[in-house]
């Protein structure tokens, strides 16, 4: 977990770091389709559309208002559970990237510059959780990171590297 980089001796690795906007535009790329489908999956399944519909006629209505609460919570956590199990299956695939980071020509590796296992590429998704709840400062890490790393990467001992 030190800022040293890749303990593999290739340097040209350890230059090609991505960075952040690149992340945020691949994790963008990711979740929308994700959450479309699983707002659609509510949408077809669940009484979402009853719920939107009331909260939407009647604002001041609190009984509706926290029926929406709950059922947008439920999608945003549905939508992050599908995204991590999405992720890890993907990054631990030999893509070793989501189909956004494909798109933005980067891919994870492990420390040694190889793919990630599902084990170690789970870790690392499941860690973003921690890199969210503290203000999103895991996030942000990666601009200020000489290694372009976010908490959740630490703690994984990965790096998302461009190609």
């Amino acid at each position: 977990m030190a800022e040293e980089g890749l303990t593999d001796p290739d340097a040209s690795q350890r230059d090609s770091y991505a960075g952040f906007w690149r992340r945020v535009a691949a994790y963008c790329v990711d979740i929308i389709p994700i959450v479309a489908v699983v707002v659609t999956i509510a949408h077809q399944v669940g009484e979402f559309d009853s719920v939107l519909a009331n909260h939407f006629h009647d604002r001041r209505n609190f009984a509706e208002g926290v029926k929406f609460l709950i059922a947008q919570k439920i999608i945003s956590e549905a939508s992050f559970l599908v995204y991590i199990l999405y992720a890890s299956f993907m990054e631990s695939s030999r893509y070793q990237a989501t189909v956004g980071k494909l798109l933005f020509r980067m891919k994870v590796i492990n420390a040694v510059g190889g793919r990630p296992t599902l084990k170690n590429a789970s870790a690392r998704n499941w860690a973003k959780l921690f890199s969210w709840c503290v203000l999103c400062l895991g996030f942000l890490a990666i601009a200020f990171s000489k290694t372009k790393q976010g908490w959740h990467d630490r703690l994984s001992n990965t790096y998302v590297i461009a190609q």
